[in-house]
């Protein structure tokens, strides 16, 4: 689904679909027990207000999961096959996931951190190559330019040039650029 190869539809119902299947990979990942049966629990399926567009006022809700981080997680990770689809097929979830709420990828966690933060603070090893690794934090920063001046969550509160530097993401002059 994150492939984008396969949006039909509303985008909007389309972009619910792709959160509650993220919801549900993250859930299996984390509780997976060898040879028992995941069960998800009640109301599992209940509607979360992080996923509402009402912007940065919700930030530090009492929400865990976090659905555009994990879509970006998930682009961003060597077990990514997305691209098999179509070189950039994913950068039509991500539109499909902005057109359906327009600050998807601004809102952060409860740590703080956005989206890019999530890209960004992880070793970059991505299956995607340089050009659309290069293309997927163009299209964050284009959001909002913002977003480059933001430090990350937690306690090193690094900035997003200090975490592609450190995490060897080549972007460090997309940062620069958009911080200007």
């Amino acid at each position: 689904m994150a492939s984008g190869y396969f949006i039909h539809g509303d985008p909007i119902e389309w972009a619910e679909k792709l959160r509650l299947a993220l919801k549900v990979a993250a859930y299996i990942r984390a509780n997976k027990k060898e040879g028992a049966e995941t069960v998800l629990p009640e109301g599992f399926f209940r509607p979360v207000s992080s996923f509402s567009s009402d912007s940065r006022a919700s930030s530090h809700s009492s929400e865990s999961f976090f659905p555009y981080h994990e879509l970006i997680r998930l682009i961003t990770s060597e077990e990514f096959r997305g691209h098999k689809f179509g070189v950039s097929g994913w950068m039509n979830t991500l539109e499909a996931c902005t057109s359906s709420d327009s600050t998807a990828f601004l809102r952060p966690d409860n740590l703080g951190n956005l989206p890019l933060h999530a890209a960004l603070g992880s070793e970059c090893k991505t299956t995607l190559g340089l050009k659309s690794e290069r293309r997927l934090i163009k299209y964050l920063l284009s959001l909002d330019k913002n977003m480059a001046l933001c430090r990350e969550g937690g306690i090193e509160k690094r900035l997003p040039l200090r975490m592609s530097i450190e995490n060897g993401w080549p972007v460090y002059d997309l940062i620069i650029d958009s911080a200007l």
